[in-house]
This record gives structure tokens, C-alpha cells and sequence, in this order.
């Protein structure tokens, strides 16, 4: 029996056309039915490869174990702007029925296109931070303005951090006035030996999607992007004092939101995937498994969002630098900055403790505020502000791209102790995703993997090789395993292979050409220099390197904690 899922008197039914709602966005769309998932390769091109839950465990076993992996050359930062990126534009609000291991597989029929509901607008329009594409929500803003409100982190005792640890800093999502609401004021944590204690949640965020403040690390970058609007607006207002308030908030949204896809294209996708592949499609827009045009509203494809873009799973690493306090050095070093720590230190899956035995906090301590050339590429970045500190000589490095996780990812807190990789599989199977073979096989313009080139990834794993072998694996393999294991057969884990390269650079493109504010415009392709006569960086607002940057010339945002301007070291 296929799984029906049901939301607020939402009622969605797998293998039948029918009207469904979107909620906690009705009237994001003009759509009849709402945004939806969809399928690059359709249903009867290809048999789907259903896993059984055992089976499913067998294969995640193999990916998740302590292994030592390589650095990739994409930094580690990058991991978690893609984590912000899925945020923005993908939110399967079926996932609780559909993802439980005891449901039956979606049925596979031809009409199961469009059947999977999708809770995120499917575009690069920075709905997860602005809200409803059209409409605007002045909770958000301050005083009903066109600046968004930041929050500000709690001061910590000496004993906690060094630097500027013991003051408030705006530096921090907004967060409720209000208590949480009944049955989100408790979370269960580990303590100091590992056992799980019932304690205090940390103050939820007021932000439209509340996932981003699932551990620390996003829950910053989703900050820089909030800083950056305001200080467009500053520009804005400095440039044009006589606009109001409403024009100001819709043309600082448009410059973010155009400045945010260049990033997302020409930064990040361009790391991840072949040179090859992103001067063909995202340069030259040549595009054959998904097209989508301007004014249309596009689904959400399975093959990336359940597969291919899973990739940074691959990439998270076991330890992180992370500011003067936590793993530092020159160059940085792995410190005890767990990636589980991350997640303590946000509201929404953490109770912001500054250490154990200490009480929740209401907001992120001051000694936990990241030092971003820790994560992205500012280590020329020195100015005079920061000249105590002294310059780092790069930001770590995401893990190479191949079929293994971090140890930290086989067990999941919040999933009850559940293997990422076993959820990520199973997934798979219950949307009837087709194998990697069956994907490659419908793209003339990629050659499939060898049984040789597979064999080789695994040459020093026995075991995994053992499990590939016995259980068919080189002939059909789930697609979210093939895309890792191409990466790695192909590209020694730098950067995705074929396939996914083409998966990934496809869905972006067409997802920034459907956005409502697009840099794709009847005149010509936008591109930060339009707007420098407004912005006027040293560095161009390129990459987030670039943004960053220019926030912090403003004001304390790259290494705050060390910042010359916030007072005396």
C-alpha cells in the first residue's frame, strides 16, 4: 500500500491526480496545484531499484565507518552554503509518512511525475529568508522597515572564551520573545558521558524557515545573507534618501537575491561540478534533461534533490576549526570542535549551555561566533581591523567526494540514532528512483561507469567491495551511491563526475531562469558589476568571500571576536 500523507487537513494520496496545498505557504503560487517533485528520467524509461530496509542497512553500514578521508579542494564552508541552498529550495512535507522504514515503496506508475508534494518555492528566490516570494512579513523587519532584525549573543563568563567572548554582539539570528510553544521547550542532549538528559531548548528562531537554525554553522550563513541585505539597504538609502521604505526592501531583495544565484552558479555549483560541464551548461545554457522557462513554475526533480545533491553528506567533516577559541592555529588544525557540537549551539536542536552543567541560554554565546576564514577562501583578507589577530593561512577543507561519511553520521541524534547514509538510501527506494545505470544510460552525453572503474574505488575496502559484489551492486546501484562513487572513480573525489555534474548544473540553471527575480532578463545575463556603482567593493561581490568581505568593512563580521573595532583584546 502506498503511503498517504496528511498535513492540517491537507490530504495528498501517491498514484492519483489531485488538488494539494502547500503548508504554511498557501498562495505562494499561482499554480493550481502547488509547487511539486518531479522526474528528470520518467517513470516506464527504466525499472525502479526498490531496496529492502535490511538490504538498505547492509550498503549504509559500509559508507559510514572511520575511515580517513582526503580533503577535496572545495572549502569546507561550502558544505554548509549547500545545506542554506537546499533550504531555500526544497521541503518534502511528506517525508514524515514516506520515509518511514516500515512504508511500502511509492507505487511506481506513469503518472507519479508530479505526485510528491513540495513544501519549498522550487527557485532561487530566498524564500527560506525573505518568506512568501509576494508578500512581505514585517515581524521580520525592524520597526516594519526594510531591514531585518538581528538578534544578539549572549556575553560569557572569562572561563568560556577569550577575545571579545564576554559581550553581546548582534551576531546571532533573531530569536521569540516568546517561550517556545508547548512541546518544543524541552529536547532530549547528551551530557559529558554520553547519556541522554531531557533539558531545555534553546529560543527558537523567528526566521521564516526554522531548518536553518538546525545546527550553527548554516544558522551563520543564513546571518551573513541577513546582514548583507541590510547593509544593501544602507546603500540603498544613502544613494536614494528620498524612496520609502517599501521600494527600498523590494530593490534591496531583487540586488540580494541576484547577487545570492551569481554566488550559487558561479562559486558554488562551478566547485562541485566538471569544468567541462560548467561552461557547457551554465555559461553557454545548453540544457537537455530539464527545461523549464521564464514565467513557468518549475517541479523540484527527485534525481537531485534525493540523490545527486545529497553529495555533501560526503563532504562533512568529523572535526572543524572554528574561531580563536575552538581549533585554532596557522595553519588551522582539526580541533575539538566535533561537528555534533554544531548542533548543541542552535535553537532549534541545542539548548546554547556555554559548557556542561551550565544553564540553557536564551540565544548563541558570544565565545561560539564563527571566524569565517575558518570556511571560505579570505586568507588574503587583513585589514587593519584584524591586524592582532594576524592572517590564517586558508579556510579547512570540505572531505573529498566518495561513498563515505563522516563516523559522526551514523548515528543521528535527532532521527533516533539512525545511519544518514541507510536514511538517505532508503529514500531513494521509496521514490523509485531509477539506478545510476539506468540514469546514465538515458544521457547521450555520458558514458556509464566501468565494473572496473567501480572495483578500483573500493580496491583497499574489502568488505565494501564484498557487499558491491555479492549483492549486484556493480550491475545496478542506487543512484545516490553511483553519483558518489562516479566522483570518486572519476574525479578522485574533487568534484562530481559525469552524471552528477550534469544533474546538479541543469537543476540550478533552470531553477535561477524560473526564479520571479532571475539574473537571466530579457536584456542580457545580470552580474554583480551592474550593481557596483551602488556597492562600490574592493573585492567584486562574486563569491561569498566577496560578501563577506564587504559586510565587514561595515561592520564586525569575519573574525568578530578578534576585531579591533569591537574594543581592546
Amino acid at each position: 500500500m502506498a503511503p498517504t500523507a496528511k498535513r492540517s487537513g491537507c490530504a495528498h494520496a501517491h498514484g492519483r491526480h489531485q488538488k494539494a496545498c502547500i503548508v504554511g505557504e498557501g498562495g505562494i503560487t499561482d499554480a493550481p496545484d502547488g509547487f511539486r517533485f518531479g522526474r528528470l528520467f520518467k517513470q516506464g524509461t527504466f525499472n525502479p531499484l526498490i531496496l529492502k530496509e535490511s538490504f538498505a542497512k547492509i550498503i549504509a553500514r559500509e559508507m559510514v565507518k572511520p575511515l580517513r578521508k582526503g580533503d577535496s579542494p572545495i572549502p569546507a564552508g561550502f558544505t554548509y552554503f549547500g545545506q542554506f541552498v537546499d533550504h531555500d529550495i526544497t521541503r518534502d512535507i511528506t517525508a514524515v509518512e514516506a520515509d518511514d522504514p516500515a512504508t511500502d515503496p511509492i507505487e511506481p506508475t506513469p503518472d507519479d511525475a508530479f505526485e510528491t508534494m513540495q513544501g519549498r518555492s522550487p527557485s532561487l528566490d530566498l524564500d527560506s529568508l525573505y518568506g512568501h516570494p509576494t508578500k512581505r512579513d514585517d515581524a521580520l523587519f525592524r520597526d516594519g522597515g526594510p531591514s531585518f532584525k538581528i538578534g544578539r549573543t549572549e556575553p560569557v563568563p572569562p572561563q568560556f572564551g577569550g577575545g571579545h567572548s564576554g559581550k553581546a554582539h548582534p551576531l546571532d539570528l533573531p530569536r521569540r520573545e516568546a517561550p517556545n510553544p508547548p512541546g518544543m521547550d524541552k529536547i532530549l542532549v547528551a551530557d559529558e558521558n554520553g547519556n541522554l538528559t531531557e533539558v531545555e531548548r534553546g529560543r527558537l528562531p523567528a526566521i521564516p524557515d526554522e531548518r536553518n537554525d538546525e545546527n550553527l554553522i548554516v544558522a551563520q550563513i543564513h546571518l551573513m545573507w541577513m546582514l548583507f541585505h541590510n547593509n544593501i539597504v544602507g546603500a540603498l538609502e544613502s544613494a536614494h534618501p528620498d524612496k520609502d521604505a517599501k521600494t527600498l526592501f523590494a530593490e534591496a531583495r531583487a540586488l540580494v537575491t541576484r547577487h545570492y544565484q551569481h554566488v550559487v552558479l558561479h562559486d558554488f555549483v562551478r566547485r562541485l561540478i566538471m569544468k567541462e560541464v560548467y561552461e557547457e551548461v551554465i555559461v553557454e545554457r545548453k540544457r537537455t534533461i530539464f527545461q523549464c522557462g521564464p514565467g513557468e513554475v518549475p517541479f523540484m526533480p527527485l534525481e537531485f534533490s534525493v540523490a545527486a545533491y545529497r553529495l555533501g553528506h560526503s563532504m562533512v567533516r568529523q572535526f572543524y576549526a572554528w574561531n580563536l577559541n575552538f581549533g585554532t592555529g596557522n595553519p588551522p588544525q582539526p580541533g575539538p570542535v566535533g561537528f555534533r557540537q554544531f548542533f548543541e549551539f542552535s535553537g532549534l536542536s541545542g539548548t546554547f549551555r556555554p559548557g556542561f552543567g551550565q544553564p540553557p541560554g536564551n540565544a548563541l554565546p558570544s565565545n561560539w561566533i564563527a571566524d569565517h576564514r575558518h570556511l571560505f577562501e579570505l586568507s588574503g583578507y587583513n585589514p587593519a581591523h584584524l591586524e592582532k589577530a594576524g592572517p590564517v593561512a586558508g579556510p579547512l577543507k570540505a572531505n573529498k567526494i566518495d561513498p563515505y561519511l563522516a563516523p559522526d553520521l551514523a548515528t543521528l541524534p535527532a532521527d533516533e540514532g539512525q545511519n544518514l547514509a541507510f536514511l538517505n538510501l532508503r529514500r531513494g527506494s521509496l521514490r523509485a528512483l531509477p539506478s545510476g545505470q539506468d540514469a546514465a544510460r538515458q544521457m547521450a552525453n555520458v558514458k556509464m561507469l566501468s565494473r572496473a572503474e567501480m572495483k578500483k574505488v573500493f580496491a583497499e575496502d574489502p568488505s565494501f567491495d564484498a557487499v558491491m559484489e555479492r549483492h549486484g551492486l556493480y550491475e545496478r546501484t542506487p543512484l545516490w551511491l553511483y553519483i558518489l562513487i562516479e566522483a570518486a572513480a572519476r574525479q578522485d573525489g574533487d568534484r562530481l563526475g559525469d552524471l552528477g555534474s550534469r544533474i546538479l548544473a541543469e537543476t540550478f540553471l533552470t531553477l535561477t531562469i524560473c526564479s520571479r527575480i532571475s539574473i537571466f532578463e530579457p536584456s542580457g545575463v545580470w552580474t554583480p558589476k551592474d550593481a557596483e556603482d551602488l556597492t562600490r567593493p574592493t573585492t567584486p561581490l562574486t563569491t561569498i568571500a566577496g560578501i563577506l568581505e564587504w559586510i565587514d568593512r561595515a561592520e564586525p563580521i569575519v573574525n568578530p571576536l578578534e576585531d579591533l573595532r569591537v574594543g581592546p583584546l
